[in-house]
């Protein structure tokens, strides 16, 4: 049975298009995927007294925030940059990026994946 103009609910029950009245998402909205940090982030504070941090940048775009997160250094207590010269400024810190000391199990395997899937055995 085909349903033309309208959204078949879970229960069976019909609802015509021109009766919605909240927005309806054909990919996830802004920043609904997860950060993949470990634990509760750091706070400026300890950011400041840190010398290197694992960085995960806040943003929708999984591909930047693929590239983006890694290790950084604290400079100046200004800001943090990787070896790339990629920057995070401190005044940014909790609307930009997070930090932990440490990375997620997944972003291990995703490093490691990266660095040896394409050397020949």
């Amino acid at each position: 049975m085909l349903f033309e103009n309208a959204f078949v609910l879970t229960n069976q029950s019909l609802l015509p298009f021109d009766e919605v009245s909240e927005p309806v998402y054909v990919i996830p909205p802004t920043l609904s995927f997860s950060l993949r940090g470990t634990g509760k982030p750091l706070s400026v504070d300890a950011v400041l007294e840190s010398y290197r941090l694992w960085v995960e940048p806040i943003t929708s775009d999984t591909d930047l925030s693929g590239k983006l997160r890694g290790w950084y250094s604290v400079y100046d207590k200004r800001l943090v940059q990787n070896e790339f010269g990629n920057r995070f400024y401190i005044a940014t810190y909790g609307s930009k990026w997070l930090a932990n000391k440490t990375r997620s199990k997944k972003a291990q395997k995703e490093i490691f994946l990266k660095k040896y899937s394409s050397r020949a055995l």
